[in-house]
């Protein structure tokens, strides 16, 4: 069992399954199952910004091309995963997800920080400076 140094959640250890890319370079990607966190989020070398979203909810639909520019604007210092909840809601209730979007900071296979809901960029920053030091 693998367990969040600060988060009671435990994920059950299983085959490692490769997430489809959403984009060419690397900084953004979808989850393609949920057998595919373990490696793509909790063994991933750079630091990880997990956004759980929903196709039909409005501030994720708004949040979500922020992220992805300052995914692609950093140069590879982090990875965007995003995380569909109804198609993952057995892992968005491991994770405590009760509201969308909500974007955990993931870092050494731990999870540092979260917010919910839409934040200005300049707070997103912050917020990525203070959990992940990543500087935009």
């Amino acid at each position: 069992m693998l367990r969040f140094a600060n988060k009671s959640t435990k994920f059950a250890k299983s085959s490692l399954v490769f997430a489809r890319f959403a984009s060419s370079n690397n900084n953004v990607v979808n989850l393609g199952s949920s057998e595919a966190f373990q490696k793509v989020v909790l063994e991933n070398s750079k630091p990880v910004l997990l956004d759980c979203y929903a196709t039909w909810c409005g501030p994720c639909k708004r949040l979500t091309p922020v992220l992805e520019k300052m995914a692609n604007d950093a140069n590879g210092s982090f990875v965007l995963v995003k995380l569909d909840v109804d198609e993952h809601g057995d892992l968005a209730g491991k994770l405590g997800v009760n509201a969308v979007p909500t974007v955990f900071a993931v870092k050494d296979g731990k999870i540092k920080e979260q917010f919910s809901g839409m934040l200005p960029e300049p707070n997103i920053k912050a917020f990525m400076k203070t959990a992940l030091g990543v500087e935009l």
